[in-house]
């Protein structure tokens, strides 16, 4: 409900399908569409991840860990960033934010609150969550608290957006954040941000290396290529009211192109994980295991926000029957496109297709467990 709520025009104005999650937890675009099992948020918490001795380790001793060329630039661009650059090694940008933090929620202790803050949350309840952050992050005592760092970057960036000033027209409504609060969040956002941009370096270099080798964001392609492929006319043994509407709209008297529409929801950390699945070395010959040479390669290493769009479009060219696939990115709502492919069906079924061999389709594996269980 509150997504529908954002004053934001990064909705589309028409959403043509929505996915429900069924009782196996696995997401339901229905009609006989192949399903993706998601991965939750306790396996993703279990999940091996880069290892560095201690938080006192150097910037550029941890950069050894990022792997690739890409990921070490992606990496030494967030520490020797101004925000991050004055520290030498993680604890002390750690502490650092954590007193900021703490000088800020000090500030907010003896501010009196006359109005709310958007959407009607308290003072008292903003002092609550970055508490909470604070003592589940312990930041500067552990190496979790620079694993998790984006859970403060959440917060930060929410406040930030929408309760550091108030538009006019909302002014005897609700309040904003006092002027000293706003000083101190000039400092930690920033700060903040550099830190998270370096930790998803160092995360995403290790889940794209052989030792953090994971398939959780290949299963989905399983989905966009049934989407693709169904879109395309092909008879799949599956949709077939589709299949007529679209022998009848693209046949010899064919009428106006229809549109096919699939819209779905999930975390970052899965579109990530896609992103990842697509930077791999495969078969194609613009790929290189040492050199970010594609866009989808550059694109994979920088932190998404919040709303990151991942479009994946069918063009048919009417006068030929051409197909081709285009794809682009949005690393946040209010962020520029970025293009990462323009290529024929034929080629894009190939990828994927090769992408997929090893990797067994969630869907299969759901039905044929059902179709195991006792009545």
């Amino acid at each position: 409900r509150g997504l529908f709520h954002l004053a934001t025009p990064a909705l589309p104005p028409i959403i043509a399908a929505l996915v429900r999650k069924d009782e196996w937890g696995t997401l339901d675009a229905g009609g006989g569409g192949k399903n993706y099992v998601g991965q939750t948020d306790e396996e993703a918490d279990e999940s091996p991840t880069y290892q560095f001795e201690s938080l006192d380790t150097p910037w550029t001793d941890i950069e050894a860990l990022a792997g690739n060329a890409a990921a070490k630039t992606a990496f030494r661009a967030a520490f020797s960033s101004p925000a991050l650059a004055p520290f030498k090694a993680p604890r002390a940008a750690l502490l650092e934010l954590r007193d900021k933090i703490e000088s800020m929620l000090d500030i907010l202790k003896e501010t009196e609150q006359v109005l709310p803050l958007y959407n009607s949350e308290t003072l008292n309840l903003l002092r609550e969550r970055y508490k909470d952050t604070l003592g589940e992050l312990k930041l500067g005592d552990s190496t979790k608290s620079f694993l998790k760092i984006d859970k403060m970057l959440d917060h930060l960036e929410y406040d930030d957006t929408y309760n550091r000033a108030v538009p006019p027209t909302e002014a005897s409504n609700r309040a904003a954040l006092p002027v000293e609060a706003g000083k101190i969040m000039d400092t930690v956002v920033p700060l903040c941000r550099a830190l998270s941009d370096a930790q998803n370096a160092l995360d995403v270099a290790w889940r794209s290396s052989e030792d953090g080798h994971d398939n959780k964001g290949v299963p989905f392609l399983h989905k966009l290529r049934w989407d693709l492929l169904v879109a395309s006319g092909v008879d799949l043994g599956e949709e077939k009211t589709h299949k007529a509407k679209h022998d009848y709209l693209y046949g010899e008297d064919g009428g106006k192109p229809c549109l096919r529409t699939r819209f779905y929801f999930t975390h970052n950390s899965h579109l990530q994980n896609l992103l990842i699945a697509l930077s791999r070395p495969n078969g194609r010959k613009d790929r290189s295991t040492n050199i970010a040479n594609t866009p989808v390669e550059r694109a994979v290493f920088a932190r998404l926000g919040f709303l990151a769009h991942f479009v994946i479009q069918l063009i048919r060219k009417r006068s030929t029957g051409d197909l081709r696939v285009t794809c682009h990115l949005r690393q946040s709502d209010g962020a520029e496109k970025i293009h990462l492919f323009d290529l024929p069906l034929q080629e894009v079924d190939a990828w994927f297709n090769d992408l997929l061999k090893s990797v067994p389709d969630p869907s299969l594996a759901t039905t044929s467990e059902t179709s195991q269980s006792p009545p």
